[in-house]
């Protein structure tokens, strides 16, 4: 699983957290989370406040339902399992 899907995974949760937070969770370089968080932003995947990012509503709502579709078919078990923050 790449870092730009890691991060995604990490803010699902819909709260605001702290770069340092996400840096030490994720293991990445803050400099390189830093580019992973612009990208994310530059598509409205995220949204950001001071030092804080958290996931839209739009892209949780998304991702959530595309989890439940896989999860009816057996799939998202298997790479939920992957991922391990």
């Amino acid at each position: 699983m790449s870092k730009i899907d890691e991060a995604l995974v990490f803010l699902l949760d819909g709260e605001w957290h702290g770069l340092s937070e996400m840096s030490h969770v994720l293991q990445i370089e803050c400099q390189k989370l830093e580019k992973i968080l612009e990208l994310l932003k530059e598509f409205n995947f995220i949204q950001t406040k001071e030092l804080k990012v958290r996931i839209t509503f739009d892209v949780k709502k998304f991702i959530d339902s595309t989890n439940k579709d896989l999860e009816r078919k057996g799939i998202y078990h298997k790479i939920n399992s992957t991922v391990s923050l």
